[in-house]
């Protein structure tokens, strides 16, 4: 897969004094499809951010205060990564040689940690866990045919944003 950065490479010297590129770097790729693309900008919109050592904000833009007050300090935002969440759901769907053996015993903790969890009567606990599995594997947006971690979820609900992630 080949790709171009957007809108500056980033070693390009106007990279670093675009306040966009500090905040949330260089998330967007020429080959990314529209999915990719909303859930990028989701996970923008629905995650903490902060403006040097100020409180974080949860709001999508910071206030106008907080802007005019703005001196060029560090900015930041912190996406959460749901590496359980996307274990749990892609592992079965991704390719067999990008599952790697911690992947797969984390992967055998979360069930066993799951089993224990669920209560039924009618049920075999195996066949809760296999449906719930289908069901979030239903939401499946981009990166069919990667590892489990580049995969990510339709942007349907802010619980599930979760970006690319190296594990």
């Amino acid at each position: 897969m080949s790709f171009r950065y957007f809108p500056f490479q980033p070693a390009d010297e106007k990279a670093m004094k675009n306040p966009a590129i500090q905040l949330f770097g260089n998330r967007l790729f020429s080959d990314q499809t529209v999915s990719e693309f909303l859930v990028e900008f989701l996970l923008v919109i629905f995650s903490p951010k902060r403006i040097g050592d100020c409180e974080p904000f949860e709001t999508v833009f910071p206030t106008l205060k907080q802007i005019d007050y703005w001196d060029n300090e560090k900015l930041e935002y912190a996406p959460k990564a749901r590496l359980n969440l996307k274990l749990f759901s892609f592992i079965g769907a991704s390719r067999l040689d990008s599952r790697h053996q911690a992947h797969r015993n984390h992967y055998k903790t979360l069930l066993e940690r799951l089993r224990q969890r669920i209560r039924t009567n009618s049920r075999d606990k195996d066949d809760v866990i296999r449906t719930i599995e289908n069901l979030f594997l239903g939401f499946q947006g981009a990166g069919s045919g990667r590892t489990w971690c580049a995969q990510s979820f339709l942007p349907v609900s802010p619980s599930l944003l979760a970006g690319e992630t190296i594990w």
